[in-house]
């Protein structure tokens, strides 16, 4: 849905991206608006990705949660105190100030689900999903998804996107293989991603797909930014008034 509604915004607006980033899967979906891959291939892929986490960690082994409240570093510090042995837990979503997300193995989230409870340090709640998204238990699934991005071709950006593993560098031709891959296993780093947006100099987001949920995340972390979004055609009307671009001209 998300390429299907910038496709409408593109169409209406005109407007030019300054930088470009998506969330999770949503980064495939930032790819295909920067031109750097065919439709095509972003359906292949994200399928082929969803198949392979799916594969990767039997269910019911693994699982998310999203714990609210301390500062993601306290967060880290819970993940290493309650993890046992060989077990994997660790943040997979830095989504912003007091809001982080763990994923892991089962038993290993539910024990820190239990201790935030225990001690009241924190807010926690079971994400519905046995898929450890985002961490070392994926690496199967990256390097399956590696193997078939050789058969991709991908283009440079028309604009710059910035990658969920690493905000510091930008999408091209050559790294986009390599970043897609890292991001099956590493964290979600959004709060340094929409920092990077803030150095480009931009004053105005706009989010596009169902719901505000990233406009309001981006409030939490850098309340500075005019932030729109849109979502259906009631919005796309409001969104291009508020860009001065005159729906259906």
């Amino acid at each position: 849905m998300d390429i299907a509604v910038y496709s409408l915004f593109r169409e209406e607006s005109g407007a030019d991206a300054v930088v470009m980033a998506g969330h999770s899967l949503g980064e495939y979906a930032a790819l295909y608006a920067a031109g750097a891959i065919g439709f095509a291939d972003v359906l292949r892929l994200v399928k082929k990705r969803a198949v392979y986490h799916r594969d990767a960690v039997p269910q019911g082994v693994g699982a998310m949660a999203a714990v609210l409240g301390p500062p993601s570093t306290e967060v880290e510090e819970m993940c290493r105190t309650v993890r046992r042995g060989e077990e994997v837990l660790s943040p997979a979503i830095f989504n912003g100030p007091g809001q982080t997300v763990v994923a892991g193995h089962a038993a290993a989230v539910e024990r820190l689900m239990e201790e935030a409870r225990r001690s009241g340090r924190a807010k926690t709640v079971r994400l519905p999903i046995s898929v450890p998204c985002h961490t070392s238990l994926l690496q199967n699934a990256a390097e399956r998804l590696r193997e078939d991005m050789r058969h991709v071709s991908f283009r440079d950006c028309r604009a710059p996107v910035i990658p969920n593993c690493d905000p510091s560098a930008r999408h091209s031709r050559a790294a986009t293989p390599d970043l897609l891959a890292r991001q099956i296993t590493s964290p979600v780093r959004w709060e340094e991603t929409v920092a990077q947006m803030a150095e480009t100099g931009v004053d105005t987001i706009v989010e596009l797909g169902p719901k505000k949920t990233l406009c309001g995340l981006i409030k939490r972390i850098d309340p500075r930014f005019r932030l729109l979004n849109v979502e259906d055609s009631q919005s796309l009307c409001r969104c291009l008034q508020a860009l001065g671009t005159n729906p259906g001209a």
